[in-house]
């Protein structure tokens, strides 16, 4: 009955001994090593030598912790090299951070997992509700051995009994709940260590690096597409410039050019044509001279034969004939020199039109006085060939041999 008694307090001690051993070893062990490695990492980069702050490869070897080193590599990878020209080399200037430490150095990676701190944090309320089971369980073996009797003497035994079986009970709950107390108090102080040194190396590796990466190249980017405006507006209006000058020395030259050939061929037009005109009046003045020759001596021997009034019809013959000949030459001719006339008009025209279009100011608003519509109808044209044909009708009276060639 004695060792009933004595059983449940050393069961609930037992317990507790095992729950404190697992937090020693589990817990308190594993802290204090996170502990002293964060607390390493941060004395490491304080006392860093500033060369060294753009080689990533030199920062990783400051970490002893292999846990922290494969964080390190992961934040490193986020690190934007920024670089300049200098002396025609490409140089890195400094590291800039994109993100915060705190994304990859956190609690929950360097602290709660190897801790196992949702587990833990439970521990004091575990041990707490074995010391209270432990109570119960103590009184209600003592309640169930006191049996209540009329002899005195056995009845101070029995409560002799129940108090210590009390007694025994209230001792484990004692101790499962000043393990709890202390478990609790070893926990907060590790963690919260743990936290503290956490965060300072965290402020420690942001002050190596400036932060603001992106709102530095929006700058940039900003600035460089403003100056790219202001180079193509430049550029706009100096092209604009030139090709306006360019156009109005073309336009001069071209109507130059222009004017000078139609000059040309209208003085070459001109002087074919007086050719033509000349050559057209000598070989009509030697058809007829050829063709008149053997008439006149005809008319010539005729006449010295005939009489008086004879002689008066071929006066008249003569002066009908000769009528009829300038009426016939007289008015091709005159015909003639009117088209020629024309034709110099005309290419005068053209030659001030030609001027005009290309001489006229800004090149858009007057140069075309028809409508676009007008263009698909246009006025009858008149069209000169350079070469004709003339056939001069003679009448004598009497048939001339050499028609055919005149």
């Amino acid at each position: 009955m004695n060792f009933s008694l004595g059983v449940l307090p050393i069961i609930v001690i037992l317990v507790v001994i095992v729950c404190v051993m697992i937090f020693i070893s589990f817990y308190c062990y594993p802290g204090y090593k996170i502990w002293k490695n964060l607390r390493a990492s941060k004395k490491s980069i304080q006392s860093l030598d500033k060369k060294l702050i753009n080689n990533k490869h030199a920062l990783e070897d400051l970490f002893i912790n292999h846990r922290i080193k494969d964080i390190w590599r992961k934040y490193a990878e986020t690190l934007h090299a920024q670089y300049s020209i200098q002396e025609g080399q490409r140089t890195l200037i400094c590291l800039r951070a994109t993100v915060p430490a705190e994304s990859f150095f956190n609690s929950e990676v360097l602290v709660d997992t190897q801790l196992h701190t949702d587990f833990f944090k439970h521990l004091p309320g575990i041990l707490t509700g074995i010391g209270i089971i432990g109570t119960f369980l103590g009184l209600i073996t003592g309640l169930e051995h006191f049996n209540v009797d009329t002899d005195a003497n056995k009845l101070q035994n029995n409560l002799a009994l129940l108090l210590s079986a009390v007694r025994e009970a209230f001792i484990a709950s004692g101790v499962a709940i000043t393990a709890a107390i202390l478990v609790t108090f070893t926990e907060k102080i590790i963690l919260n260590s743990c936290y503290y040194y956490l965060d300072e190396l965290v402020q420690e590796i942001d002050t190596l690096y400036e932060a603001g990466a992106g709102e530095e190249y929006l700058s940039q980017l900003v600035d460089s597409a403003s100056e790219s405006a202001t180079q193509t507006r430049l550029l706009k209006d100096a092209l604009v410039t030139d090709l306006k000058e360019l156009l109005t020395n073309f336009s001069s030259e071209l109507a130059g050019a222009i004017e000078i050939h139609t000059k040309s061929q209208t003085s070459a037009l001109i002087e074919s044509n007086e050719i033509e005109q000349a050559r057209f009046r000598e070989s009509v003045v030697e058809a007829m001279k050829n063709s008149l020759d053997l008439p006149m001596q005809t008319i010539v021997e005729a006449t010295k034969t005939l009489g008086g009034n004879q002689g008066e019809a071929i006066d008249d013959l003569f002066t009908a004939l000769i009528s009829k000949i300038d009426d016939t030459f007289g008015g091709q001719m005159r015909g003639l020199n009117e088209m020629m006339s024309r034709n110099t008009e005309l290419m005068d025209g053209m030659q001030h039109r030609f001027s005009d279009f290309l001489t006229h100011p800004a090149g858009t608003t007057d140069i075309l006085k028809d409508q676009p519509n007008d263009l698909n109808y246009p006025d009858a044209r008149n069209y000169f060939q350079s070469k004709r044909r003339y056939e001069v009708p003679l009448f004598t009276g009497f048939k001339i041999s050499s028609y055919e060639n005149i």
